[in-house]
């Protein structure tokens, strides 16, 4: 069955699953709250996308960004939204664009990581010291003599030992088998399934590991295989998105997702922040976390507090606080933005004004969206608080420039940050 791509908000025939809506929502537990609603004969996924692997369905929910855009359009913008957001590369510069509609989601994300796991080893495979403990012909080690006396007591020719042993049977390297078996059984094309079979058999020499995710957010590498930390936060990224019935046998399920929120703001995050750093700027994201509402009686306790999507310093005086929405502006004289936003980024811009900022300026606020409908222009509408007398900035960020690289939006998103600083 082809993949069925959709967008964000979308409805679409409950028909159109093949018979598989069962399993669907069998998995829906599992998923973030708000990824699936149910109509009347009809099925809509919202306020996540990625994919979502079901037996042999495959569901892409790919971003909205305009009516006038392509599904594969759509799904570059999403693509490259996510190596910016995440600091990767998804496809090798030899194949570009070209090659990107020929995968689903999640055979790019298997060849991604083939491709870094493969980077990795090139230096040799992760190895270390391991203690084990034998009934030897011969001294190795270190003697356990309370045991040798257990098991030697009539055997001269024998000696109970515990020594160090260098092996490959780690259990990081145990953590990317599972990983690559798992991702064997679940890639779709050709290319996807020869590079993670060619892979695992780099590791038939390592035992299976017994998938426990408790254990795997525990593991703490060492100096030796730092190179390998990337390719574990792989390996925690699949090994979550399992459905918990690939654990007990069942199928294989697995539904990779991102909030359409978070990595739009984590994508405008870090492009200001590396915009910005070298003219001597400061960028935090998500905070500094001020105090906002709590008990008169226990100053301490602070159930509610403000945290801005960013906040712009410079010599530790705050120079700019921004808040993103991953909505689609409106045209009109209020552009279709909620109140409720505006008294929100009203309330941060006086409270960090006051904790950080200094007696000569007023520092602005702005309001961050992706662009405006049907058009790929940022742009900057100059509005000001009245009572605070603080200027609020309006910005649409030209998202769909992504379609045809990063470029032209990387400029033009500097373009707008420059003239909200001044």
């Amino acid at each position: 069955m082809n993949p069925i791509r959709v967008t964000e908000y979308e409805w679409i025939p409950i028909s159109s699953l093949g018979g598989l809506e069962g399993h669907l929502a069998k998995i829906e537990s599992g998923l973030p709250k708000g990824t699936i609603t149910w109509g009347f004969n009809a099925i809509s996924f919202g306020r996540y996308c990625g994919v979502i692997q079901v037996d042999g369905l495959t569901i892409e929910v790919l971003p909205k960004t305009s009516s006038a855009r392509t599904a594969d359009e759509e799904r570059i913008i999403f693509l490259r939204m996510l190596e910016l957001a995440l600091d990767i590369r998804l496809y090798s510069t030899g194949d570009a664009m070209l090659g990107w509609s020929d995968f689903t989601l999640l055979d790019l994300f298997i060849l991604r990581f083939c491709d870094e796991l493969q980077r990795c080893l090139v230096a040799g495979m992760h190895r270390q010291y391991i203690r084990h403990e034998d009934n030897l012909t011969m001294i190795r080690g270190k003697v356990m003599v309370a045991a040798n006396v257990r098991a030697n007591i009539h055997r001269a020719d024998h000696v109970f030992c515990a020594f160090d042993e260098l092996s490959d049977n780690t259990l990081l390297n145990r953590v990317i088998r599972t990983t690559l078996g798992y991702l064997y059984a679940l890639a779709k094309s050709d290319r996807a399934r020869r590079n993670t079979n060619e892979l695992l058999s780099r590791f038939d020499q390592v035992d299976a590991w017994v998938c426990n995710l408790h254990q795997l957010d525990a593991i703490q590498l060492d100096r030796n295989a730092s190179r390998f930390e990337g390719i574990l936060e792989q390996c925690r990224w699949f090994l979550r998105g399992l459905s918990p019935d690939v654990f007990s046998g069942e199928h294989t399920n697995i539904a990779l997702l991102f909030s359409m929120p978070k990595l739009f703001e984590e994508v405008v995050a870090r492009e200001i922040r590396t915009h910005l750093a070298p003219q001597g700027y400061q960028v935090r994201a998500q905070g500094p976390i001020r105090a906002f509402v709590g008990p008169q009686d226990d100053p301490a306790r602070t159930p509610f507090s403000m945290k801005p999507d960013i906040t712009v310093f410079n010599d530790g005086i705050v120079k700019c606080v921004m808040d993103t929405k991953w909505k689609v502006l409106e045209a009109g004289s209020d552009l279709g933005i909620s109140q409720s936003d505006l008294y929100q980024i009203a309330t941060y811009g006086s409270e960090y004004d006051a904790a950080f900022g200094n007696d000569q300026d007023t520092p602005p606020v702005a309001l961050v969206y992706p662009v405006a409908r049907n058009t790929d222009v940022g742009t900057l509408h100059r509005w000001q608080i009245r009572g605070q007398k603080r200027p609020l900035f309006i910005v649409t960020v030209p998202i769909g420039l992504l379609a045809s690289g990063v470029g032209r939006f990387r400029t033009e998103l500097r373009k707008i940050v420059d003239q909200v600083l001044g």
